[in-house]
């Protein structure tokens, strides 16, 4: 489990929350797990998780108030 990881904005960066979610993926498949699930409060981080292959399955919407909470998931029992 990560929680609270991050990286600053902007395309390079992105490229650093790819890499870091690989690594995580790989380690998570390593240690038997075949799914991952993520949550977030940012629509343009729910896009950079869209394009490393998670699908959104749940939104809170006013959570906080004025926003929503994004849940996404991705299988990863193909990546073993």
């Amino acid at each position: 489990m990560c929680n609270g990881c991050g990286s600053t904005s902007g395309s390079a960066a992105q490229h650093v929350a790819g890499r870091m979610l690989d690594a995580a993926e790989r380690e998570a498949v390593q240690r038997g797990c075949h799914g991952a699930l993520i949550d977030t409060f940012n629509p343009m981080a729910a896009k950079v998780y869209e394009r490393q292959g998670y699908r959104p399955f749940g939104t809170l919407p006013d959570f906080p108030i004025g926003r929503s909470r994004i849940f996404l998931q991705k299988t990863l029992a193909d990546r073993a």
